[in-house]
């Protein structure tokens, strides 16, 4: 069984998709499974991920309309077969070794947060941490049985659902860590 499951939707992702998938694929973690949840795309985003899947086979897609990203993000972790969920934009990418480092801190935790580089066009990368939670989905891991226990994303919320899934894992008493470690770079 892989200990890490890495989610990533997309809809109409032809652009960047290529350069996450090359990010998963290039970790120094290698436990790990990639998800990719497409919203049926209308480009050519389903046949890049199928090129990435003949070459590694810890890559799956399923590509079916949705209802926005949190519909797909709660279909991947449904999907998912790791302990830990990790949920990456199509046009983001992780860090080398970020990701390895995090995953030392999972021992006694449930959600592991960690950072994020801000990446804004013609502007230097800055550091964003999550100081354990809060912050970008693209910090932290979350035990897939937390995210069970507690329903997933409530996909009625829109752009705050992140902050009020943060604020119920707070709320039920999970074990939180931070980790200094920066494991993606945001676009």
């Amino acid at each position: 069984m892989c200990k890490l499951s890495i989610i990533i939707a997309t809809y109409n992702s032809a652009k960047t998709i290529a350069d996450a998938l090359k990010s998963v694929c290039a970790q120094t973690y290698q436990n790990w499974e990639c998800i990719v949840v497409d919203g049926a795309s209308t480009d050519n985003t389903v046949c890049i991920v199928n090129d990435f899947i003949l070459m590694n086979s810890q890559i799956r897609c399923v590509s079916k309309k949705d209802n926005g990203i949190y519909d797909a993000f709660n279909k991947g972790w449904r999907m998912a077969k790791g302990e830990w969920i990790h949920y990456l934009g199509s046009d983001d990418k992780l860090t080398e070794d970020g990701m390895e480092r995090l995953m030392k801190y999972a021992e006694d935790a449930d959600l592991v947060g960690g950072g994020v580089y801000l990446c804004r066009e013609n502007e230097v990368p800055k550091p964003q941490y999550t100081n354990g939670i809060g912050g970008c989905h693209q910090g932290f891991v979350i035990k897939r049985s937390v995210i069970e226990e507690l329903g997933g994303f409530d996909e009625q919320l829109g752009r705050t659902e992140d902050n009020e899934f943060h604020y119920r894992i707070r709320k039920a008493g999970y074990q939180i860590c931070y980790s200094p470690e920066i494991i993606s770079y945001q676009h």
